[in-house]
């Protein structure tokens, strides 16, 4: 009686490491873990670009230009546009997320042993890499200075609007009264945004979005239900906001888009935080105009399982290099409450 000829499912045309192709399935379900819990990357909300090779990329800024009448035989030599530019650097380590899975529970175990893990591991670095970008967007709108010399017509430096009406307080949260006063109070300081935009010389008009946390985005849906507010009930503004779904669509040409990553701790310069931190406390929303904030890809997502014979197991490993910055801090608003006070999901 002969051996059986095996065929490995886990080899490359039958050659090599025989697992070499499980590891594309583990990678596979990193990379899909991550788009389902982002939502400024799948959104294309800001400028992304890759680079290979280098630690960071310069974004050239151009200001605006002049125009006046023209005197009959004058000589034109033109009128100076004002220059600057934006460096953007790759953080100098990688965001890594691993896990150590031990023979002996994989063998007993039932279930699939890797799913999970890719699941942990993709969504911790999704919830990563969104907050760093959506904080970009708040340190931009705390920048009070434009890049380009000379500010464009209708830039204002006091981008941060405080209203204690956008916080619910502890315990107050379940009253319809104290919801219709906080979406009011946003719907009012959204007019106050998009005025500003369309103020600003050289604003696009279209791509403008605004971030906000999970409870205020619920307590708007919950607002149509009242009947003094009529900013997003189906009369007013053809059905934006839907109680089925929970979902609202829009305000005055802005995308309302649910973000829980918006930071809500004094998160300081340390840890994940050490490229990209602030204090937080106060925020509650941040607005802006996609591509405000620009994306360095030096590497997309690794995924490494490595067996380790010394200690009997295998290791998995998920990471990227990247990088991220504010580029047009003149779209960029920040909404937050005059004092600090607790986040409270309703």
């Amino acid at each position: 009686m002969s051996n059986a000829t095996v065929s490995r499912v886990g080899q490359v045309n039958g050659a090599n490491d025989t697992d070499a192709l499980f590891l594309k399935l583990f990678g596979g379900m990193v990379v899909t873990y991550m788009q389902k819990e982002s939502v400024v990357l799948p959104k294309g909300l800001v400028f992304r670009k890759t680079v290979s090779g280098q630690k960071s990329s310069q974004f050239p800024m151009i200001g605006l230009a002049t125009s006046a009448y023209h005197t009959p035989g004058a000589e034109i030599v033109g009128t100076p546009i004002n220059h600057a530019e934006k460096v953007i650097t790759i953080d100098p380590a990688f965001m890594l997320s691993h896990s150590f899975l031990a023979e002996i529970d994989t063998r007993m175990a039932h279930w699939d042993n890797f799913a999970p893990y890719a699941q942990a591991q993709g969504s911790v670095l999704a919830n990563d890499l969104d907050g760093h970008l959506i904080i970009e967007h708040i340190l931009g709108a705390r920048e009070t200075t434009s890049l380009v010399t000379g500010a464009p017509a209708g830039y204002t430096s006091d981008r941060v609007l405080e209203d204690d009406s956008l916080q619910i307080a502890v315990g107050e949260g379940a009253g319809a009264a104290s919801v219709a006063a906080q979406a009011e109070a946003f719907f009012t300081d959204l007019t106050t945004v998009v005025t500003g935009w369309d103020n600003l010389a050289g604003c696009p008009s279209d791509g403008r979005f605004i971030l906000v946390r999970p409870n205020l985005y619920n307590n708007l849906v919950r607002a149509v239900q009242s009947n003094g507010f009529g900013f997003a009930s189906s009369q007013y503004y053809g059905n934006s906001a839907n109680i089925g779904t929970g979902s609202i669509s829009g305000l005055m040409g802005v995308e309302i888009i649910k973000a829980k990553n918006i930071p809500s701790t004094n998160a300081g310069t340390s840890g994940k935080y050490t490229y990209h931190g602030g204090d937080f406390r106060k925020t509650v929303a941040v607005a802006g105009i996609k591509n405000s904030v620009g994306l360095l890809d030096l590497t997309d997502v690794i995924v490494e399982k490595s067996w380790d014979p010394r200690r009997i197991g295998w290791l998995l490993t998920a990471r990227y290099a990247k990088g991220c910055d504010w580029l047009r801090s003149e779209y960029l608003w920040e909404l937050t409450t005059n004092t600090l006070t607790q986040v409270v999901v309703v």
